[in-house]
């Protein structure tokens, strides 16, 4: 990071399927919760310190109370899966780093990610394939 000093770092970076994670319930949070926390702590020791989007999933809503509505950022996050609660908790850091250090964090949680060599576990690619 000191080498190339970047402008913006774009954090995607996670186990990232939300059936997989009740295979390993622990290992899923402590790996995305250590994955986040070791890069915002790089990031905060640089001068100056970049911008960082954390992308996060519209799994850290689960399953919204009531009747199906829109979300927006008051929404409660609710996940229901190991998954989600890992992507609670980098959102939750990503925040903290901005309380504390400074650190110009933007989250978002985007739904259904896609792109050429996503596995077929997932929706967009499973219908591709078919």
């Amino acid at each position: 990071m000191h080498e190339v000093r970047p402008q913006w770092v774009f954090h995607l970076a996670a186990l990232s399927s939300p059936a997989a994670s009740w295979d390993d319930p622990g290992g899923t949070i402590a790996t995305n919760a250590t994955l986040e926390a070791n890069l915002l702590g790089a990031l905060v020791r640089l001068d100056p310190m970049p911008r960082v989007l954390v992308v996060g999933s519209g799994d850290e809503y689960g399953r919204p109370a009531g009747r199906a509505r829109r979300l927006d950022e008051d929404t409660p996050l609710r996940p229901l899966t190991p998954y989600g609660v890992s992507k609670v908790a980098q959102d939750l850091l990503a925040l903290q780093y901005h309380l504390s250090h400074g650190l110009p964090a933007i989250r978002v949680r985007p739904f259904n990610h896609a792109g050429p060599r996503q596995a077929p576990q997932f929706a967009i690619s499973s219908f591709a394939q078919q």
